[in-house]
């Protein structure tokens, strides 16, 4: 793109939403598309973003930006894109309090659709639609450490389909205009430097161990809540009743080339499960899980970097090496 973004652009963002810290806050627009032009997104937030369009992950990543010298991403769309009525929604994320990988900024997220002849067909303004997510919990939560920045706790039973078009949001808020791209907080906006990270393969992992889990309650934190756990070790693969390649020890290579799952069925009354997999290195990436659960259920993902004791060191020294995800009801991904 050639256009002089920093005139034509503004910083739009949660009405007032302030600057609180770990926030996370849902947009949403709708747009005609006739099929003909070559579309492309252009997002700049802080502190990061998911973008999707009619659905689908289409771009995500923000460059990590000094707080008022901004970079833009770009995302090609016209691939997402349907005849008729589209959705753009981003979920954005401010982090908003200093840590070693994270100079504290201001809220705000400056996004445009474009077409090849560099024109604005679409932009941020107080036209669109927004609200906190009613699946992250926002605000203070327990931090992995003043490095790292927060932990996550995350409701699947919060998702509705506010990412596709013909979704009613009449009950949301309009976004509120902050500035222009370059006027007040903000000093610069400029392209990305590098490119765009991209999503490798998920990589192979082994269940190592399992077996039953009684939580005899909860902590301040979910890492202190998993180290108070009770584990009771199995071989998983007889007393949990998991599908799967076996081998005398361990069910290994997951995910796995056929389609193979693990099921865990029968648990005894007030016991949980748990399961420990193992990367085989040190790894730095993304999450993702895909799994089929009641409504409610709780699982809670802890990470380290040994298992001298087969035990995954969820807290250590006031730090917190864990997240919560809470299921919907079904199969879903996350």
């Amino acid at each position: 793109m050639h256009f002089d973004i920093t005139e034509k652009l503004c910083w739009i963002w949660l009405n007032d939403g302030g600057d609180s810290v770990n926030q996370y806050v849902d947009f949403r627009r709708e747009f005609p598309y006739d099929s003909h032009d070559e579309l492309t997104a252009v997002v700049s937030i802080d502190s990061d973003y998911e973008l999707w369009i009619n659905g689908r992950l289409a771009g995500w990543n923000q460059y990590p930006n000094w707080p008022t010298e901004k970079t833009y991403n770009t995302h090609e769309i016209t691939g997402f894109l349907k005849k008729g009525i589209n959705c753009i929604a981003i979920r954005g994320y401010y982090r908003g309090e200093n840590f070693l990988v994270y100079a504290k900024g201001k809220s705000g997220l400056i996004l445009a659709i474009v077409n090849k002849n560099d024109e604005i067909q679409l932009a941020g303004d107080s036209a669109w639609k927004c609200r906190l997510s009613k699946s992250y919990k926002s605000g203070p939560v327990p931090k992995v450490d003043f490095q790292l920045g927060y932990t996550v706790e995350y409701d699947a039973r919060g998702e509705d389909n506010w990412r596709q078009a013909g979704y009613d949001d009449n009950a949301w808020s309009n976004a509120a205009v902050i500035s222009t791209a370059t006027g007040g907080f903000w000093k610069s906006l400029k392209p990305r430097p590098v490119k765009n990270l991209i999503a490798g393969d998920v990589l192979p992992a082994r269940l190592i161990a399992g077996g039953y889990l009684i939580r005899p309650r909860e902590l301040q934190t979910v890492a202190q809540t998993m180290m108070a756990d009770a584990m009771i070790n199995f071989p998983v693969h007889k007393s949990l009743d998991c599908a799967g390649q076996v081998t005398p020890s361990r069910i290994c290579s997951f995910p796995s080339g056929s389609g193979e799952c693990i099921t865990i069925e029968h648990l005894p009354e007030n016991h949980g499960a748990y399961l420990i997999f193992d990367l085989g290195s040190e790894q730095a990436g993304m999450l993702d899980i895909d799994l089929d659960a009641p409504a409610g259920t709780v699982v809670d993902i802890s990470h380290g970097e040994h298992l001298d004791d087969m035990r995954v060191r969820a807290e250590i020294g006031g730090r917190n090496f864990a997240d919560r995800y809470i299921c919907s009801a079904g199969r879903q991904q996350w």
